[in-house]
């Protein structure tokens, strides 16, 4: 409902006097109707009385349609929590309407005592006086610097002094009143210069407006638009517009100069203009023509002026594209190619541009484009030829596209190919649809030499040869009956060579009668051979390339390896054998893919192998090789060497490789059961040294240490001396106890035969702590059990290189021991936070004994080894073995 602002009706409910109530989701409304609402019409507006929770209504949530009356005229709304009842027979509502007034005006945003200027704003800000008490001035008249407005009114409503409303607006700019609000200020900003006055009005609790309050004032216009600056600009307009009368009746005296100057100038550049250059009326007769129309044509100046369009257009040109000398007269600007006619009856091609001139007459300028048009014919036909060879089209269609296309260059001539054997003697094949057929078979199994026509001298001599006349050319004194029956009098030969300078055979130009070739010409036919040598050449490529494909898969049957081949460009890949199911077990459907290769090389083999591949293509590698292992059709581990081949471009870029897979597990075996016969004959040998150190050696020291010990006491002049020196030799051989043991126990700790991995690595870490400064850290997670002897001495001589190798070249602080089991897996891992070191390149060294011994010990109990490592970063060893 409008005029309750759009608030949502929850209830209508007519009182006794035939007024209405209205419950919406904003309150309680009560609509006044002049004479009851039974007197109400169209057009008619109610007074409007609002009511909501400021008013004393406790709850806005009115229940839909549920509202009535008494019998007493009182009126009882229902809001889901209270029960509402107002006694409208004792409800009074306000009827008085405030008064409005002006309190003060800012202007720009100052305050302002009008009563009390400053003594700047004195004759800037002009008015008759102020009202008492507000002190607002009368008839304001302002400057145009004081445009920004600020009016602050009030307005008294002794029932409702809260509910307030204010509308106002300023005439001279709106006829339109602002929306009701509660606010008292009204502030306007960049006015324009003009009369205006400022209304504003209220309305209380009655929801009467009260009487407008106009307060009418002037803001003077900017000095620029006074009527002393129009009269500035006028004097000012005046003053310009005589001097530019004065300059422009000067300056058109010049430019008239100026005109004859270059009307003569642009004469002489017509006349002296390589383009022919034709003037002509719209009815196509000439008017003037400059000296390179009548170079093209042969018609001179003079013979022009009685020619027209028609005479010089060849006539099939013009039936095909007639004139368009009406288009010309609407103002078109034409650009169009023609076949022009000379005098001497000859044509040539020509570009035009015809635009229509300012005096009613047309202007065309023709430029000779015969050499274009040529070029063009030429680069079409190595296109179409390029295009032919590119999808596979036969030789031979290919060669006789070159003919034709040549003859078409060079009407009423006759062109041929002719191909020399593989031994280079004989001409073997011929491309000729022009000549005469028994021309051709005459040529065909001809011993090429000097003197056998121009073909045969230039096959053999790989020198151009330009018969311009058969029969006066000493190199056709054999031939000239032949020539004659086939109508030709002329021939140019040109060798056909390939890039290596090779001779293929001869491209050739006849002519029925004596002709010279310009060079133009000379150009055309060398073009011609260097395209047939590109054709034959890609058709001997391909061919040495299907044989050496045949030869490779015939290889590729009868290898042992699988062979197998990737295209760079495609991505595709291929078997090339059975390789892959008679060596692996794969059925032949299955697809092999680059993916699929990657996804079968042992996990811990992947990143090796891929990163290896793949440095090998971008770096331009012409060998790839690398050993894997890889898993079977039955999943079993296959080592496998694998090599391959990178084939490159004529740009040096790879487009495909084949690589042949061995299967080398038997080797690789081999190669472990070697290393773990040496592996355990150096243990063995470790072990009996020990025992020869303990149980030897060791035991006479023991006897000579007792020995020395059960001695009397000496008596005489030296026996304080033998006693110092008996006690000095038993402190030396109790050393040299004790470091036979030391060597004893790490040639083969009997800890680690007697108590197993866990007990001999702990000793080993207390031993190691004793003597260096570095904090070892020591892990065990690993059950108190004992595996096979073959892993117990392995790992434990792993970790004493590992713990050597830190102490000594890392110079470690800190090291991290740990032993496990995880999923059948032992697992020892020793990290340091020592110097670190490039694993590359100490794996490529020779000397580096103690990596090389750990990776061999590894694989001597088939376990996997992993190493992180860089320079500062400290180092970590990790290895996995099945147990």
């Amino acid at each position: 409902m409008p005029l309750l602002g759009n608030a949502r009706v929850h209830s209508l409910q007519q009182d006794a006097d035939g007024n209405l109530w209205v419950a919406t989701e904003k309150g309680l409304h009560f609509l006044l109707f002049e004479g009851g609402l039974s007197a109400w019409e169209p057009g008619m507006q109610p007074i409007v009385y609002s009511y909501d929770k400021n008013d004393g209504l406790k709850e806005l949530d009115f229940v839909t349609d549920n509202v009535c009356m008494d019998s007493k005229g009182r009126i009882w709304w229902g809001n889901g929590k209270n029960l509402l009842l107002l006694d409208v027979n004792t409800f009074e509502h306000s009827t008085s309407v405030p008064s409005v007034q002006l309190t003060e005006l800012r202007l720009n945003n100052q305050y302002l005592d009008f009563r009390q200027l400053p003594d700047s704003l004195q004759g800037l800000i002009q008015f008759s006086g102020t009202e008492p008490f507000s002190g607002i001035p009368r008839e304001l008249r302002l400057p145009y610097t004081y445009r920004h407005l600020t009016f602050y009114f009030s307005a008294i409503d002794w029932a409702a002094q809260d509910n307030i409303q204010y509308a106002y607006r300023m005439r001279g700019m709106t006829e339109q009143w602002t929306r009701p609000g509660p606010e008292s200020k009204a502030e306007y900003r960049n006015m324009p210069y003009g009369d205006f006055t400022f209304e504003v009005k209220a309305k209380g609790e009655a929801g009467k407006w009260s009487q407008p309050l106009a307060y009418t004032f002037t803001i003077s216009p900017p000095w620029w638009q006074s009527w002393w600056a129009y009269c500035l600009y006028a004097a000012g307009a005046f003053l310009l517009i005589f001097g530019y009368v004065k300059w422009r009746t000067h300056r058109l005296r010049e430019v008239q100069k100026i005109l004859t100057k270059s009307e003569e100038k642009y004469r002489e550049l017509v006349e002296q203009a390589s383009d022919g250059i034709f003037v002509f009326d719209l009815q196509g007769y000439f008017l003037q023509t400059n000296t390179s129309a009548s170079l093209l044509t042969g018609y001179s100046k003079e013979e022009f002026q009685h020619l027209h369009l028609k005479d010089i257009i060849a006539p099939d040109d013009l039936q095909m594209k007639p004139l368009k000398l009406r288009e010309l007269a609407q103002g078109e600007h034409l650009l169009f190619e023609r076949a022009i006619k000379r005098k001497d009856g000859s044509l040539f091609e020509a570009e035009i541009s015809a635009k229509l001139l300012p005096n009613g007459h047309a202007q065309a300028i023709m430029r000779d484009i015969s050499r274009r048009k040529k070029a063009e014919k030429r680069e079409n036909l190595r296109t179409r030829v390029l295009e032919q060879l590119s999808t596979g089209m036969p030789l031979r269609h290919i060669l006789t596209t070159i003919v034709k296309g040549a003859e078409a260059y060079n009407p009423g001539s006759f062109c041929s190919i002719l191909l020399l054997d593989k031994q280079g003697k004989i001409f073997s094949r011929g491309i000729a649809p022009s000549l005469p057929e028994f021309y051709n078979q005459a040529l065909i199994g001809l011993q090429i030499g000097e003197g056998v026509g121009s073909c045969g001298t230039t096959a053999a001599t790989g020198q151009r040869v330009i018969a311009y006349d058969i029969h006066t050319h000493p190199y056709w004194v054999n031939y000239r009956e032949l020539a004659d029956r086939a109508g030709l009098r002329a021939c140019w030969s040109e060798p056909i060579k390939d890039s290596k300078g090779n001779i293929l055979g001869s491209f050739a130009i006849y002519h029925p009668h004596p002709a010279q070739p310009g060079p133009d010409d000379i150009e055309f036919i060398r073009q011609l051979s260097d395209l047939t040598a590109v054709v034959l050449e890609r058709f001997q490529a391909a061919a040495a390339l299907k044989e050496s494909e045949e030869l490779y898969r015939t290889l590729s049957y009868i290898s042992e390896g699988a062979i197998w081949e990737e295209n760079l460009i495609t991505g595709e890949s291929k078997r090339v054998n059975d390789g892959l199911h008679r060596i692996f077990g794969y059925p032949p459907e299955v697809e092999l893919s680059y993916d699929w290769w990657i996804q079968h090389v042992h996990p811990d083999d992947v990143e090796r192998v891929h990163a290896s591949y793949q440095k090998a293509i971008s770096s331009r590698t012409r060998i790839w090789k690398k050993n894997y292992r890889f898993f079977s059709y039955t999943g079993e581990i296959k080592y496998i060497e694998d090599s391959a081949i990178i084939l490159y471009d004529e740009q040096d870029k790879p487009y495909r490789v084949i690589g042949s897979m061995h299967d080398i597990t038997y080797k690789v075996e081999a190669q472990k059961a070697q290393l773990r016969s040496l592996i355990m004959g150096e243990e063995n040998e470790r072990k009996r040294l020990a025992a020869e150190l303990h149980d030897s050696l060791g035991q006479i020291l023991s006897l000579i240490s007792l020995n020395l010990g059960s001695l009397p006491p000496l008596e005489g002049s030296h026996a304080v001396t033998a006693q110092k020196k008996i006690s000095a030799s038993l402190h030396m051989i109790n050393q040299s106890i004790e470091e036979i043991r030391a060597i004893s126990h790490g040639l083969m700790p009997r800890s680690l035969e007697d108590f197993g991995l866990q007990a001999v690595l702990e000793g080993m870490v207390k031993r190691v702590q004793q003597v260096s400064n570095a904090s070892i850290h020591y892990h065990q997670q690993a059950p108190d059990t004992r595996y096979d002897p073959n892993i117990e001495i392995n790992v434990y001589r792993i970790v004493q290189e590992a713990l050597n190798n830190a102490l000594r070249h890392a110079e470690a602080q800190n090291i991290y021991l740990s032993i496990k089991e995880v999923q059948q897996k032992l697992i020892v891992e020793c990290q340091d936070d020592g110097s670190g070191f490039d694993l590359q390149a100490v794996q490529q060294l020779t000397t580096s004994n103690g990596l090389k011994n750990i990776a061999n010990r590894v694989d001597a109990i088939d376990g996997s080894l992993h190493i992180q490592t860089a320079p500062g970063q400290g180092t970590s060893i990790r290895i996995e073995v099945l147990i």
